[in-house]
């Protein structure tokens, strides 16, 4: 039953509605609410694919959005679980991020299933984040 509950919220999810949505909006919003007050400018979000497979590169996104343009952001319709997505699905959203006017910059990186072979899964995916998010600050110097 908990599948079916699960499968059911990442369909209405999916379609950008559902009361998950508009709480993680209302979270986000008082998030930002908190980081404008102690001062910070930027807010960085990464995700990770790959580390279910057996074999194969671990990919790492990082996008920022300015602490000013948060209130304006919307959220875009299927970003929900990345590993559900077809292939297709994920160009797509990839485009809306980074269409997104509130979007500040964006960065990918990737680590290959020889590296994650050398270390392990979970060493691999902590340094893909990190080369996904030192890239996207080189990127904009900030």
């Amino acid at each position: 039953a908990a599948a079916k509950r699960s499968n059911n919220n990442r369909r209405r999810n999916a379609s950008g509605g559902g009361r998950k949505n508009r709480k993680n909006m209302a979270n986000l919003q008082a998030e930002n609410d908190l980081m404008i007050k102690r001062g910070y400018r930027y807010v960085i979000g990464s995700d990770e694919a790959g580390r279910g497979a057996l074999a194969g590169p671990v990919v790492a996104a990082s996008c920022c959005i300015l602490t000013d343009d948060i209130q304006s952001f919307q959220p875009i319709a299927g970003v929900d679980d990345s590993k559900a997505l077809t292939a297709e699905d994920r160009r797509r959203i990839y485009d809306q991020v980074l269409s997104q006017p509130e979007v500040y910059a964006v960065n990918v990186s990737e680590v290959t299933n020889e590296a994650v072979d050398e270390t392990n899964i979970l060493v691999a995916t902590m340094d893909c984040f990190r080369q996904a998010i030192e890239g996207l600050v080189n990127e904009r110097e900030f």
